[in-house]
């Protein structure tokens, strides 16, 4: 058994969208399953999608201009429902 080219390293992810097994994948490039597992993982890791909210505000966030120095308040009411998903969500989407 042999370890894993940069060029396979790179194309386990690729693999796995076509439906190969990790297993299946180590036995085509002959070469350990634990290092492919390893190799996929850190793929996973450094592709990690964080899901964002852009929007823009209409409404001024005071109507008193001696306020602007300080820092807008919100109440969880104020939020909208992707706001409340996003805070309340334990886990990022992998």
């Amino acid at each position: 058994m042999g370890t894993l080219t940069h060029y396979q390293a790179q194309n386990i992810a690729l693999f796995v969208i076509k439906g190969m097994s990790l297993r299946e994948i180590a036995e085509m490039y002959d070469v350990p399953y634990k290092q492919v597992c390893q190799m996929f993982s850190i793929q996973k890791e450094r592709h990690l999608r964080v899901p964002l909210f852009f929007s823009s505000k209409t409404d001024p966030y005071y109507t008193n201009e001696e306020d602007y120095g300080n820092l807008p308040t919100y109440t969880w009411e104020d939020l909208c429902d992707e706001e409340k998903k996003l805070l309340e969500k334990k886990e990022p989407d992998v």
